[in-house]
């Protein structure tokens, strides 16, 4: 998954978002990334299980490299340098799906 310059719209809803996270805890729509000038905001879009950032509950916040996102319960993103690495844990919790989300 590849996030774009400007708005990026994560979530559950394939055809609402460019960041598509096909898993149950996650909203249709979840969160907002925001890139300007090299810079990024996450803003929560009132998700029912939440977004964290370093494992606190956010509303809305700037991200630095090396910052550990949380949308709902299962799935965990790593922001560095422009990518995120993603892993979200399996529907039994017994292992991790890694997924790659990419600045372009």
């Amino acid at each position: 998954m590849e996030l774009s310059d400007g708005i990026n719209v994560v979530g559950r809803n394939q055809a609402a978002c460019n960041v598509h996270i096909d898993q149950h805890s996650v909203s249709k729509l979840h969160c907002l990334i925001v890139e300007r000038s090299g810079k990024y905001t996450l803003r929560d879009l009132d998700s029912t299980n939440g977004t964290t950032v370093n494992g606190l509950p956010v509303r809305e916040c700037s991200l630095r490299v090396g910052d550990y996102l949380g949308f709902g319960p299962h799935v965990i993103v790593r922001f560095a340098c422009g990518v995120a690495e993603t892993a979200a844990m399996s529907d039994d919790h017994t292992g991790r799906v890694p997924m790659m989300v990419h600045h372009v």
